[in-house]
């Protein structure tokens, strides 16, 4: 079963026969609002509320944290921690707001530049 003396003996570090699964659930860099820890504040509290909010610039940092994080490999990824919304017109809002904070801030995203779809794959629209 689980030894704590022997946990506490590794201070903090994990078995060395642990799992990859076990690593992979403990990520808590995980895209998507919700899942895990934030990626681009300390609280999702501390993320903007509306998409029209990011032309604000005050949002220039949270845009640029969000876009280069290692865990985001698309605006896609980026709409998908920005907000818990998946409708496709707040997808769209969002990704747009997204795109249009980035370029006014002159934030180099080009490899983020791909085919925006739906959740179930279902094309938005080309850039």
């Amino acid at each position: 079963m689980y030894d704590v003396r022997e946990a506490r003996d590794r201070d903090g570090d994990p078995v060395e026969d642990r799992s990859e699964r076990i690593d992979e659930l403990m990520r808590s860099d995980r895209v998507g609002y919700g899942d895990g820890d934030p990626l681009a504040a300390d609280s999702y509290s501390n993320y903007p509320d509306h998409p029209t909010e990011l032309s604000a610039p005050k949002w220039r940092d949270w845009v640029e944290v969000l876009l280069s994080h290692p865990a985001v490999g698309s605006y896609d990824d980026a709409v998908a921690e920005a907000t818990p919304a998946s409708d496709q017109v707040s997808v769209r809002q969002w990704r747009e707001g997204i795109q249009n904070a980035a370029n006014a801030a002159g934030l180099d995203a080009g490899e983020l530049s791909t085919l925006a779809t739906t959740a179930n794959g279902t094309p938005l629209r080309t850039l």
